[in-house]
C-alpha cells in the first residue's frame, strides 16, 4: 500500500437485496487489494465478493476468519474455507462471503510467498 494513500469504499446494496446489507468489492492484483482500507456500519451484514483481477493465485486471510464474534452467514468459493482459515481465489476467479462483525479493525493480507505487501483493514464503526 502506497504511504498516505487510504481508499475508502462505499457501499451499494444491489437489487433484490435487503436495504441492510452493505456491499464490498475487493481486487486482489499484483501486489496489493484495491481498495486497501474500508469502512463499514456496525450492526449490518456485509456481502464481500473478493476478485482475483492478478495474474497469480492470491489469499485472503484475517482476523475477519478468526475473531469469534464476527458471523459468517454464507460463503461462496469451490474450496470453501480452508482448514487454515484462508480463501485461496485463482487468477480470474471470484469469491464472495456474508459477515457480520461488531465495531473494531479487522487487518486482512495475502499469505502467499512475495505477497508480503498485500495488506488492508476493514473498520467497522
Amino acid at each position: 500500500m502506497r504511504k498516505g494513500l487510504v481508499v475508502l469504499a462505499t457501499w451499494i446494496c444491489l437489487f433484490g437485496c435487503d436495504s441492510t446489507t452493505q456491499e464490498v468489492r475487493i481486487a486482489a492484483q499484483e501486489y496489493r487489494f484495491v481498495p486497501a482500507v474500508f469502512r463499514l456500519v456496525e450492526g449490518h451484514p456485509v456481502r464481500v465478493t473478493l476478485v482475483n483481477e492478478g495474474r497469480e493465485p492470491h489469499e485472503f486471510a484475517g482476523r475477519v476468519f478468526t475473531d469469534p464474534r464476527v458471523q459468517i452467514s454464507a460463503i461462496e468459493h469451490p474450496q470453501g474455507l480452508s482448514p487454515e482459515k484462508v480463501l485461496r481465489i485463482e487468477p480470474g476467479h471470484t469469491a464472495r462471503l456474508t459477515v457480520q462483525a461488531p465495531a473494531g479493525i479487522y487487518h486482512f493480507h495475502c499469505r502467499m510467498r512475495g505477497h508480503g505487501g498485500m495488506k488492508g483493514m476493514i473498520i467497522v464503526e
